[in-house]
């Protein structure tokens, strides 16, 4: 399983158009009104989702990729969650076409985001069958 958290805070005018140039591609641009936010705590909070999927799923991909792996597809405003799907497969149990899910807050200023990423069967044992198999490039 991997988790992982991520707190940021509201983008100014500058950093906005950073954000959406490094974080933002074709049809992403489309789902940014279901956010119901002005477009810089848009930005900033889908910056946010994408890092805290990166923390997730470092352990079990063991290398950098960049923001566009994941495309934004949507979002449930009412559950304060945004819909992913990966672009293209980063390791085993992460898959081209799987959907992710990255819930979210907003906090005074800033959001907080987290996503978690169930065991995928590679995950659940260990060498010995025992214990949670150790990510390979932890262990």
């Amino acid at each position: 399983m991997g988790v992982g958290v991520d707190v940021e805070n509201f983008a100014d005018a500058d950093r906005a158009r950073a954000m959406e140039r490094l974080v933002i591609r074709g049809e992403e641009h489309l789902a940014l009104p279901a956010l119901g936010l002005d477009r810089r705590a848009a930005l900033s909070v889908i910056f946010s989702a994408k890092e805290s999927f990166f923390k997730a799923a470092f352990p079990v991909v063991c290398r950098f990729f960049d923001f566009d792996a994941l495309a934004l597809v949507g979002a449930e405003m009412a559950g304060q969650r945004l819909i992913f799907r990966l672009r293209r497969s980063l390791a085993a149990g992460l898959g081209a076409g799987r959907k992710i899910e990255v819930e979210w807050r907003r906090l005074p200023g800033r959001v907080i985001t987290a996503t978690v990423l169930p065991a995928n069967p590679v995950q659940r044992a260990g060498a010995n069958g025992r214990g949670p198999a150790q990510p390979r490039c932890l262990g």
